[in-house]
């Protein structure tokens, strides 16, 4: 068997695996329930622009997590939409889409191997067994992240083609990274930006080369980003009143940053240290990355621009 129908049979079990516990495990947290129940809302008030649970507002995240949970569910479920399998139907696909994704892409970068290993820690790992089981808006945000990064990579090891100016492949890239990119925003706020952007930014320091943020560089793209995210936002600004602001950002982000609130925040590093829990079994690989990296630190800026 080929190395690639071996992949595909794996990403058929693992389905068959994840499915069952998506349809058997019920709700794992007060979290899930309340995206579910606000999304359940979201169907029988027939309001997709507000964000309600029990008559109460929730404006924790923004739209676009309770706008597929409620397509999922409109087209999978059945009234009165008890069934919470059917709200967990988008982090599977975006998680099971990310996979895929990531196998193809790696695969033509740096090879077979690597993207078998890639994409077969990536779905044994615990917290992505535990995402793709949960109708929150993680396993969803995680396509689109997905998508964002691995075109930055490929513009990185295609830089010396793309610096000939190889105008329609930079074009039609960068509108697709400025789609997902509002998407994500969509689903969870800025918080995507801050895992496309930093390793982005990291990266054009190190090389001491800003080519690599020209290559996203794209007008259509920034407007088509903006008429994904603006909408939304001033209508849900103008029905709230503004309190979506205060409650999203200031409730919601900025005390999970500042405190242990719903268990986020903690001491810097914390979930550095959390990680060797979370990404096993590929975690056991990053202390002696690490190692060799620092004592070939000289080098390692050297090294083939995708590898690092």
């Amino acid at each position: 068997m080929s190395q690639k129908k071996r992949f595909f049979l794996f990403c058929f079990f693992s389905s068959v695996v994840f499915l069952q516990g998506i349809f058997l495990i019920p709700a794992l947290d007060r979290d899930e329930s309340r995206f579910a129940a606000a999304s359940k809302n979201m169907i029988q008030t027939k309001d997709y622009v507000d964000i309600r649970l029990e008559g109460e507002p929730r404006y924790k995240k923004p739209i676009g997590i309770y706008w597929a949970q409620s397509l999922s569910t409109t087209l999978l479920g059945e009234s009165p939409y008890d069934e919470i399998w059917t709200y967990r139907i988008p982090s599977f696909l975006g998680i099971i889409l990310s996979i895929i994704l990531i196998y193809l892409r790696v695969k033509k970068i740096f090879g077979e191997e690597e993207a078998l290993l890639s994409c077969f820690f990536l779905s044994t790992s615990l917290l992505l067994i535990s995402e793709i089981h949960q109708a929150k808006s993680d396993g969803l945000l995680f396509l689109f992240i997905t998508i964002c990064n691995l075109i930055l990579l490929s513009k990185i090891n295609e830089s010396h083609n793309l610096k000939k100016n190889n105008t329609k492949q930079i074009d039609f890239q960068s509108i697709i990274f400025w789609i997902s990119l509002g998407l994500g925003v969509l689903i969870k706020g800025p918080i995507i930006i801050i895992f496309v952007f930093v390793p982005l930014i990291l990266f054009s320091l190190i090389k001491k080369n800003i080519f690599f943020i020209k290559t996203i560089h794209s007008f259509l793209g920034y407007m088509i980003f903006f008429i994904i995210i603006v909408p939304w936002f001033v209508i849900i600004s103008i029905k709230s009143g503004g309190i979506f602001w205060h409650e999203s950002l200031i409730n919601d982000l900025l005390r999970k940053v500042g405190s242990g609130q719903e268990s986020h925040g903690f001491f810097p590093g914390y979930y550095s240290l959390f990680l060797f829990i979370f990404l096993w079994p590929a975690s056991t690989f990053i202390i002696n990355f690490f190692l060799n990296a620092f004592r070939n630190r000289k080098n390692f800026i050297k090294i083939n621009e995708a590898i690092l």
